[in-house]
């Protein structure tokens, strides 16, 4: 039985996953402060494969996802891989959030905080979690993911491997 995750996955490369997501069109540019209060915005990663991971504090799967990614980070970032871990915490959930991060001590640098839901408006308005983008070098969505079960980490880094292998355009 297929999940609606791998439903997702399956879609054609012009389908529809929200409202202004299409798998094959181009990631919509944003921008969103890091957990040092610094800007960063997807545009700073031309010619990077980016993997945006949508996830909250109160979220169990989120966590167990969020290690195999940061793992996938550390070893694949010199290859082009950027994660960036956006948190759909409201601001009031913002200490909870540094915590997590400072206690797992994961690179602050690519957590971003969503506090007004902007980004999550744009490529998860469902707001489920964990909900996950995989954009290619050229800034085209490639991929989506919603949900998370154990040992579809696999299948997601294959899909990262997949695009860093592709030549820069």
């Amino acid at each position: 039985m297929f999940s609606r995750r791998h439903l997702l996955q399956a879609a054609s490369a012009t389908a529809l996953v929200g409202p202004s997501l299409a798998l094959g069109a181009p990631a919509s540019n944003f921008s969103l402060r890091n957990l040092a209060g610094q800007q960063v915005s997807l545009a700073d990663f031309e010619g990077r494969v980016v993997f945006l991971s949508f996830w909250a504090t109160w979220c169990g799967p989120c966590k167990v996802e969020m290690r195999h990614l940061h793992g996938f980070y550390q070893e694949l970032k010199e290859q082009g891989l950027t994660v960036l871990f956006i948190s759909i915490d409201d601001a009031r959930a913002m200490p909870a959030v540094k915590q997590y991060v400072r206690k797992n001590r994961y690179d602050s640098d690519v957590f971003l905080l969503d506090k007004q839901s902007d980004v999550v408006g744009i490529f998860n308005p469902k707001k489920t979690v964990p909900f996950s983008v995989l954009i290619d070098r050229s800034r085209e969505v490639v991929k989506v993911w919603e949900g998370f079960n154990p040992g579809e980490e696999t299948h997601v880094k294959e899909a990262i491997v997949e695009q860093l292998a592709k030549p820069v355009p």
